[in-house]
């Protein structure tokens, strides 16, 4: 028996011995679909050595009996023969036991090489809307997503809130440059890790 921490508040008692396998779990977690709406369900998800596993189900029961079987299907697998399917980031889907895996496959094994220094890269481009591979030494924009990702822990006031909205629209693509928000970031966050601005 292994006994779940669900999120807000509350505990389950699992029929299952997850052993050290770290668990967590929940009545109303959020699922995004990218090309549909989203929805809530309860969930239980368990983090096995290079894969994350999450049952859903109309109850945390439910949904403790299918990461149960998921983390079965994981660990009995005779050997994982990983393929990509739609990830472009290493991560996988094994073709026997179905499962997925985190950091399973290379950039070279993808065919993912930077096009202008030709170095194996998962990082796309930032803004592409292509997804072209480049290495973070030869994206122009990749200040941009350091200063929103900065922005995103610094505070939720209004100003910062606007701010990171605008380095969002340079890093999803919707705008080329935001020079005056990438000044702010430089002025009012610690940018001492980023690229200079200068070099943008």
């Amino acid at each position: 028996m292994t006994e779940i921490s669900l999120y807000p508040d509350g505990r389950y008692a699992s029929p299952h011995d997850y052993g050290a396998i770290r668990i967590q779990g929940g009545a109303n977690g959020v699922v995004i679909v990218r090309d549909g709406p989203g929805y809530t369900t309860a969930f239980v998800e368990c983090f096995p050595e290079g894969s994350f596993l999450r049952g859903q189900g109309a109850t945390v029961e439910e949904a403790d009996e299918a990461c149960w079987a998921k983390l079965q299907a994981y660990l009995g697998c005779p050997g994982h023969i990983w393929e990509a399917r739609n990830y472009r980031n290493g991560s996988g889907i094994c073709k026997v036991c179905n499962q997925y895996g985190h950091e399973v496959l290379t950039p070279e094994q993808l065919g993912f090489f930077c096009t202008e220094c030709a170095v194996p890269t998962f990082h796309t481009l930032t803004g592409s809307q292509t997804r072209e591979p480049r290495c973070t030494d030869h994206d122009p924009k990749i200040v941009y997503v350091d200063a929103a990702v900065k922005a995103m822990f610094h505070s939720f006031d209004a100003e910062t809130t606007a701010i990171r909205a605008r380095l969002d629209a340079v890093v999803d693509g919707d705008v080329g440059t935001d020079p005056d928000a990438l000044a702010w970031a430089y002025a009012n966050l610690d940018m001492t890790d980023a690229p200079p601005k200068e070099a943008r």
